[in-house]
């Protein structure tokens, strides 16, 4: 005859072992899944809407790469495959040998140019974005490209399934003229009460070479899917200035406007409010000499010369209503001074507008420090 004794011990035994794993496991839990979670929530990442608008406006130079593993061979978006920068299938494992510096000068690219050949080995700072089908990969794969010191590798948020809705709305972000900047950056009289920030999303060479605006901020548009997660304290020691809130008015300005409208839809993704993008960019500015107009060019191309613009002066009157009308202020009842006043009369010529910087013409590599 069994013991019933023997039986109760061995089933209190098992229900304390049960018991005892479950609360190690909450407490491995709470002690790593939180920390996990605040490296995965600082991981660049885009919507399906922005990737739609990366792609579709080649707003940068950037590379897609499928991450999937081989159970994971769904129909894969054919957008995906007129990346700029080309598109390549590659496992977690295969990032390091293919991605990885060799030396300061060059990658190990005999690898990188086998896989895609014809297209430009990409840069540390280059924009690279990693897809899979839920997100988990693509995330490892940016983490594992952070330690190789790539600093703008991004994961499709979401991942396939959310690029392949068919609700995508395209991004429509609202534009601002360069006489409207005139007047909300204060180079008038009677300025705005608002403050807004004004955010020169080029490359470093670009700003440094061609001049910009008096006031500016600078953030490039490649860093900005990261940037955006950062913790406020975060971005303004990384960037020297506050990041952005809910309803403040940020402005965005490129060369034209191209990298600046898919600034903009990146910065709505984030839940910014009130965000505009400079209409044509220091392309169209015309304020000042020290403003450069300029070519289009990429890292490694020659740096093309500026082109000759005829100077002018905003139209204030113009501006107000612009303001007005966008639901930015009403124009200050004091009376604001003509364009030909002593006050404005070397408008087109004072300090606002960034003057002596000096061309030279050279690759776009040997600008970079």
């Amino acid at each position: 005859m069994p013991s019933v004794g023997g039986s109760l011990t061995g089933l209190l035994c098992l229900v304390v072992t049960v018991w005892v794993v479950r609360i190690l496991r909450k407490r491995k839990s709470a002690t790593v899944s939180p920390e996990d979670n605040v490296g995965k929530q600082k991981l660049g990442k885009l919507s399906a809407r922005a990737l739609v608008m990366l792609i579709e406006s080649d707003a940068v130079p950037h590379i897609v790469v499928d991450v999937r593993g081989p159970e994971e061979r769904g129909t894969l978006p054919e957008l995906l495959k007129r990346a700029s920068g080309g598109f390549l299938r590659a496992q977690a494992s295969e990032l390091r040998p293919l991605f990885q510096r060799r030396n300061s000068a060059d990658l190990s690219q005999r690898n990188f140019k086998q896989t895609l050949p014809g297209k430009k080995t990409p840069r540390k700072d280059d924009l690279i974005v990693f897809v899979c089908e839920t997100g988990d990969n693509s995330m490892k794969a940016v983490e594992e490209m952070e330690a190789l010191g790539y600093k703008c590798a991004v994961y499709l948020d979401g991942g396939l399934e959310a690029l392949r809705r068919k609700s995508i709305v395209p991004a429509n972000p609202k534009c601002i003229s360069r006489h409207a900047v005139a007047v909300l950056l204060k180079f008038t009289d009677t300025p705005p009460s608002l403050e807004a920030l004004f955010i020169d999303v080029r490359r470093s060479d670009e700003h440094s070479i061609f001049g910009t605006i008096e006031g500016s901020k600078f953030l490039n548009v490649n860093e900005l899917p990261k940037a955006l997660r950062l913790e406020f304290s975060e971005f303004e020691s990384k960037y020297g200035f506050a990041r952005p809130r809910q309803d403040d008015v940020v402005v965005l300005n490129c060369r034209t406007n191209r990298r600046a409208k898919w600034a903009a839809a990146m910065c709505e993704d984030a839940g910014l409010k009130r965000v505009y993008v400079h209409q044509h960019g220091v392309h169209g500015w015309h304020f000042h000499a020290g403003v450069k107009m300029y070519d289009a060019y990429d890292h490694g191309d020659p740096i093309p010369k500026p082109k000759d613009f005829q100077i002018e002066r905003p139209d204030v009157d113009a501006a107000w209503r612009e303001l007005e009308d966008l639901g930015l202020g009403q124009r200050p009842t004091s009376p604001v001074p003509s364009i030909t006043s002593p006050h404005t009369a070397g408008l087109a010529n004072s300090a606002p507008f960034v003057s002596g910087v000096e061309h030279s013409h050279r690759t776009a590599a040997a600008a970079q420090t």
